[in-house]
Order: C-alpha cells, then structure tokens, then sequence
C-alpha cells in the first residue's frame, strides 16, 4: 500500500504493457490444424473440400419427401380400413339381387352339380337301348330313363329319354312303305331345305336342322323302308353337349332292311369356282397360298390340284411336302392307331370312333369307324349295306388297304382288323364342292400305325 504522497513505481498504461507481453497464449499444434476431411460428392464432388451446407440441406429435403409419403400412405390405409360407414335405421336402399357368382346358394349346390355331371359323363355306366324291330340302337345316361311314346299316324315307334320329367331327346321311326326321297320328306315337315345342313348318321347320309327359334334341333336319316327323327332339347350346358355327341356316335343302323337304297338320298353337286381351272377351287387356293389365277403357282410343271392331292406343296416347287409347312396340321387317333392330315384352318371335332374336321363355313370330313361283323371284303360289305349298285366302282387302297369309293365320290370306306373305316365329305345342301382335292389329300394322307 502506498502512503499519503508516495508517488507510483508504475504508471496505468505501463501496467497494461507489461500485463500483454507477459500473457502466454497456446495453440493447437499445426500437424493437427493440417488436418481436414476429404470428402467426394457423386462424380462431381472435388476431393479436398468439405460436404457443408450443402449436403446437409440435400438430406434435409430427402428426408421431408420420405417423412411425407410415409404420412399420405398411413392416411390411405386409414380410410380403406374405415370403409363406408353402414346406412341408418331410416335409409332405404335398392333391392339388387345377389349376383349369381357370389350367391351361398349356388355355391353350397355346386359341388353336387359337378358330381352328377361327373357321373353322368360316365359312359361305363350307360344302358344300351336295342330297338331290332326298328333297326337302331344306342347308349344313353342310365339318369336319364326311356319312356315309350304313344304312336299317331305313319309313326311305328316313338321312344324319349328324359332327366327329371324334362325330355331330353326322342326318337320317332315313321313308315318309309313308298320309299320316299329323305329330302322330299323333309320338305314336307314345312322345313325349308336351304334351313338344313347335311350329316352323317351311322354311316348314312341324312340332314339336320337347328330349330329356328324353338331350343330344339332334329337329326333326320332315312333305313330301308324307315324314316328317322332325332329330336334334342338344345342346352347351354357343355355336358349335356358332350352327352348328345356321345349319343349320337354311339347310334348304329343294325340288320338288314327289305329296301335300302341310300345312294339316291345323296346330292347331285358340281365342282366350285376354279377360275383357273386347276384343280383347286378358289376356297381351296386362299387355304394353301396359291394363286387362283395361275394353274401351277410355283411353276414346276404341275398343277396346284395335283400338287395337293399328293401331299406337295403348290407353293413351292420341287419336292416340299405339304405336311412340313404350316398350310395343313396331323391329327393322330391313339384309340385306333391312325393319323391324316388336314387344313390347318379347319376345327377338329369328336374323337375315338367319330371325329370331324370341319371348314369354318360348314363343310366337313369325318373318319366314321363301326364294327364289322364278319365281312371280309369291302365290296361285299357295300353291297349289303350300302346298296348293290357297285358295277364300275374303281379300285383304290387307303392305307394299303383295298377300299371302294361311292359313286358320288364323296365316301370311301374299307376294312382293318374287326372295324369298317368310313371317310366321309359332307358338303351340306350345297350343289357344289368346294374341298375335293382337300378330300382327296386326306385320303392320301390317311395312315395306320402299329399297335
């Protein structure tokens, strides 16, 4: 402490001096301040300089883009599981019938329907209807039992085949005593014959209509001295379409009729358009790619219509064959060892002892195969059968066996082990034949395998 006039070794601003130059001040080592972060951004980044705001607001923006989509999607799972809410005591709302795919109902009869359907597909358990006075007989669903009808007027026999009082098809045999003409006697059932469409029942050539407006169609066929109705119930149902086919393939003519002459039930018909006069109609040209204005297309020296009647293809010349091309496919039967080949436009129809191979328009071939009983040659069996009108019918083979061909050249039949093979063209009610080098080729085509 300084006494009362004792003057100060050191003035003010000399204290402060020597205060600053005594002060130490200490630093971070600078090999330590050397150090700084390396950071890359992508492929543009600078190595050398730091991420900073940049990067920071970068992940900031991503992460409200997340936290936001995450908000909306929690919200839309909310609302759906909320739902409508249910409509008050006083609101009236629309009586709409439950649609029948979601009805309980049909749901709980469902699996019986499908077992009754099952069972009646079931052709082991099928009954034979023999009818020998009337020359027929056939397999029928043991559902769906026989019921004799009562005969009127030129009707000799009448059988139905009915499923819960409902029938399902019948059969009416009318007296055919002054041998009428099959298509003249149709006529006179009021049916139109441009309403009909040619069809092949049990090897005989006959006709169907599909009843206009009425949920019917009839199959009619002429027998000896026999007229024949077949009359179905039409039906939605696959399997009752499936049970008819089968029915009907399974419908044979049996025994021998004092009269039977079915070539004069047969149409007359010419050749379709050809307008180059080669042998293939115009139709036929527009299935294999030729030019119906050239008679040999591929210019090889032979013409389109011979070309495909043996299996070559008119479209390109030398020897490519037409069933390695895409113009025709091969249908292989394994029940009885055969296959042939056929426009690969046309649907495929049936199978095992009856299948058809139809033109989109109607025309169709069928193979045919019924039992043969006991005949050893072809021509014998015709002549019974068929009629004995078989002077001057040309000898051919189909599959390396000896065949005959009807007059009309649209059926060809011959025997194989216990059957009779019939290939039969139907061209309908038309005057005409548009596919008869497809036919023939078919028959070309036709070929037995080994068992």
């Amino acid at each position: 402490m300084h006494q009362p006039g004792e003057q100060s070794s050191a003035s003010p601003f000399q204290s402060a001096k020597n205060l600053a130059e005594n002060f130490e001040v200490r630093t971070m080592p600078l090999k330590f301040l050397s150090m700084r972060p390396n950071f890359k951004i992508g492929k543009t980044g600078e190595p050398g300089k730091p991420l900073g705001l940049k990067k920071n607001l970068i992940i900031g923006i991503v992460v409200i883009i997340v936290l936001g989509a995450l908000m909306v999607l929690a919200a839309w799972l909310f609302l759906r599981t909320v739902g409508p809410q249910p409509a008050s005591p006083t609101t009236v709302l629309p009586d709409v019938a439950l649609p029948a795919a979601v009805n309980p109902a049909a749901e709980a009869t469902q699996p019986e329907k499908n077992q009754e359907s099952e069972q009646l597909l079931n052709f082991d358990s099928w009954l034979t209807y023999d009818a020998p006075d009337f020359n027929f007989n056939l397999k029928y669903p043991a559902e769906w039992p026989s019921a004799q009808l009562e005969n009127r007027a030129n009707i000799s026999h009448s059988i139905a085949f009915k499923s819960k009082d409902l029938e399902q098809f019948k059969i009416t045999v009318f007296n055919n005593n002054q041998n009428q003409n099959l298509l003249a006697w149709v006529e006179s059932l009021a049916i139109l014959p441009e309403s009909l469409e040619s069809y092949t029942l049990s090897n005989q050539p006959g006709y169907i209509y599909r009843g206009g407006f009425e949920k019917l169609f009839n199959i009619y066929a002429a027998y000896g001295n026999n007229l024949y109705s077949l009359e179905f119930q039409t039906s939605e149902d696959p399997i009752v379409s499936q049970i008819y086919n089968q029915i009907l393939a399974t419908f044979q003519f049996t025994g021998e009729p004092e009269s039977l002459n079915p070539e004069e039930n047969q149409p007359q018909f010419m050749p379709a358009k050809d307008s180059d006069l080669d042998g293939l109609t115009d139709r036929e040209e527009e299935i294999y790619g030729s030019d119906k204005l050239l008679p040999d297309s591929d210019g090889d020296s032979y013409t389109d219509g011979d070309e495909v009647a043996n299996l070559y293809n008119p479209t390109i010349a030398g020897s490519a064959r037409l069933y390695e091309s895409s113009l025709v496919a091969t249908y292989v039967n394994p029940k009885y060892n055969y296959n042939i080949v056929y426009p690969m436009g046309w649907q495929v129809k049936g199978g095992d002892d009856s299948v058809l191979f139809q033109d989109p328009q109607g025309e169709f071939v069928q193979v045919l195969i019924q039992p043969n009983n006991g005949y050893l040659a072809i021509r014998d069996w015709y002549g019974d059968n068929l009629g004995d009108n078989i002077d001057g019918l040309p000898d051919l083979k189909v599959a390396d066996q000896l065949a005959v061909r009807s007059p009309d050249a649209l059926r060809v039949y011959f025997i194989f082990g216990d059957n009779i093979y019939s290939l039969i063209y139907n061209i309908g009610l038309r005057n005409d034949a548009n596919f008869m080098a497809t036919f023939n080729m078919m028959i070309k085509s036709f070929k037995l395998m080994s068992s």
